[in-house]
Parts: C-alpha cells; structure tokens; sequence
C-alpha cells in the first residue's frame, strides 16, 4: 500500500509499542516514514534499540489506517485555513504600505 508522508508519519506514532523517541530512530536512520514502512522487518531490526517488542503493530497497521486518513483531512484543512488567513493578513499589510 502507497502511504503519502503525511500518512506516514501519523500512523507511526500511532502503532503500539512505538514512542517518540523510537520513531524517530526509526525515521533518522532510514530518511523518512515512509521508507521506514517499505523496509523489510529484518533492517529495521538491525538498528541499535529496536526489538521484536517495537514492531509488534507493523503487521496490524491497516486497521490504524482510516483513523489515519482521516487526520490527514484535517491536518491538510487546518495547513489551507492557515494558508489563507496568512495570505489574508499578508495582502492587508501590503495594502496598508502603500
């Protein structure tokens, strides 16, 4: 399944057994939540202080998957609203200059 990087990122923080301090581990050695998804089990078990113990939801992750998607929206819909009340407060700025 294709994850975009937004959904990436939330669904590891979501999976059980897997904190901040691990997630990021896992995503500062392999670059992304993304490629961290696409790695097979046995890499990312290779990295210093990960364990079967921290992988034990990567085999269930499609059931985290709407909750997921579902952040997405919102967190697109609230980046567009900031967006545009910048853009807002931007264009009023630039009217008060001149």
């Amino acid at each position: 399944m294709k994850l975009t990087s937004i959904q990436a990122a939330l669904l590891l923080q979501k999976l059980p057994c897997i904190g901040d301090i691990t997630a990021k581990k896992l995503v500062d050695h392999f670059g992304s939540a993304q490629a961290v998804f696409n790695e097979k089990k046995i890499n990312l078990l290779n990295i210093k202080g990960i364990g079967a113990f921290h992988l034990q939801g990567f085999d269930q992750f499609e059931r985290y998957l709407p909750a997921v998607i579902e952040e997405e929206k919102i967190f697109k819909k609230r980046a567009n609203n900031f967006a545009a009340v910048s853009f807002s407060r931007l264009s009023q700025s630039i009217r008060v200059l001149f």
